[in-house]
C-alpha cells in the first residue's frame, strides 16, 4: 500500500473537524426540534371549584305530656333522658281496681324528622305487684295503652278528651273498638276488672293486658307504631309506621290489679313499686 504523504494527512485533519461539528450541530438542532415540537401540544386551560359545601347534624327532640299538664321536652344533644310528671298513680289497690292517665306525644325534631317510639317500663323494686305476670292467682298489674282517635281510622289520632272518639289498642287486645264517654277518656269508662281471669272492660268492650304472661317490669321495646307511613332510607316495600315532624299522638293508659289476684297480693300498703314508662324516639330518615 501506498504510504500516505504528511501534506495529505495534513489536510484531512481540518476537514474531519469540521465534519464533527456539522453532526455536532445537528445535534443540538435536533434536540432543540423536539422541545419545540413538544411544546406545540400546550392547551388553555379553564378551572372551577366548588367551595363552602357545609353539613351539620340536627336533633331528634321529642315531647311528653301527662295528662294535660306540663310539656317535658328530651332531645338527642343531651337532655335525654328528661324525667317527666308521673302517667298513674294508685295507692290503696285491691283486686279490680284500676287507674287511668293520658299522654301527648309530639315529634318536634328540628327537621324533616319521622321517628318511631319504643316503650319500656322499669321498677324501684321487685314486689309481685310489678313482678308478676297479670293473669292467674297470683297476678300483678295488668297495663293496656291505646291511641286515642276520632270517629274514623287508627291513622286519625285526636285528643282523648275528643267528644265521642274511640280508643285504638296499642298494647294489649280488645274485643272491638272502646269508645270514650262525651267529654273524652276517663275512668268512668273503665269497669271493674273481671274476677275469672285478667280482662277488664273498657269503653263497654272487653280487653286483655298486653302479653298477659310477662310481669310489667320485664316489659321491654315495645314498639308503639305511629299513625304516619313512613319510607324507610333505600327500601321500596312497605313503608313503617311512626310519627312525622310537628305531628302528635295522643295515648289513653290503663293500669289495674286483675280481679283474680288472690289474697297473696294483699299486704297492707307494703307491697308497693314506683314505676318508670321510658318512650324513646328514633329517628328513621327523611319521608321522601
Amino acid at each position: 500500500m501506498k504510504a500516505m504523504k504528511s501534506s495529505e494527512s495534513g489536510s484531512l485533519a481540518p476537514r474531519l473537524d469540521s465534519l464533527r461539528n456539522l453532526m455536532i450541530s445537528l445535534l443540538l438542532l435536533g434536540t432543540a426540534g423536539t422541545v419545540i415540537a413538544l411544546s406545540t401540544f400546550a392547551q388553555f386551560n379553564a378551572v372551577t371549584t366548588n367551595g363552602g359545601n357545609t353539613f351539620s347534624t340536627g336533633l331528634i327532640e321529642f315531647t311528653n305530656v301527662p295528662n294535660g299538664g306540663t310539656v317535658c321536652t328530651a332531645d338527642s344533644n343531651g337532655t335525654s333522658p328528661a324525667t317527666c310528671n308521673a302517667l298513674i298513680s294508685l295507692s290503696n289497690m285491691i283486686a279490680g281496681d284500676s287507674a287511668v292517665g293520658t299522654l301527648t306525644v309530639t315529634n318536634t325534631t328540628n327537621s324533616n324528622g319521622p321517628v318511631q317510639l319504643a316503650l319500656s317500663i322499669s321498677s324501684s323494686s321487685s314486689n309481685s305487684i310489678a313482678a308478676n305476670a297479670p293473669s292467674g292467682s297470683s297476678a300483678g298489674l295488668g297495663l293496656l295503652l291505646f291511641r286515642c282517635i276520632g270517629a274514623g281510622n287508627f291513622d286519625q289520632p285526636s285528643p282523648c278528651n275528643t267528644n265521642a272518639g274511640q280508643l285504638y289498642p296499642l298494647y294489649g287486645t280488645c274485643t272491638g273498638t272502646p269508645t270514650m264517654g262525651s267529654s273524652g277518656f276517663g275512668s268512668s269508662q273503665v269497669a271493674s276488672a273481671d274476677t275469672a281471669d285478667a280482662n277488664i272492660v273498657v269503653g263497654g268492650v272487653a280487653c286483655t293486658p298486653g302479653n298477659s304472661a310477662t310481669a310489667l317490669n320485664s316489659v321491654s321495646s315495645v314498639s308503639i307504631t305511629g299513625f304516619d307511613a313512613i319510607p324507610q332510607p333505600g327500601s321500596t316495600g312497605t313503608p313503617a309506621l311512626g310519627i312525622a315532624q310537628g305531628h302528635s299522638d295522643d295515648y289513653a293508659a290503663v293500669m289495674y290489679l286483675p280481679g283474680q289476684a288472690g289474697n297473696n297480693q294483699s299486704s297492707a300498703g307494703t307491697n308497693t313499686t314506683t314505676l318508670t314508662f321510658a318512650w324513646t324516639a328514633t329517628g328513621v330518615g327523611s319521608a321522601h
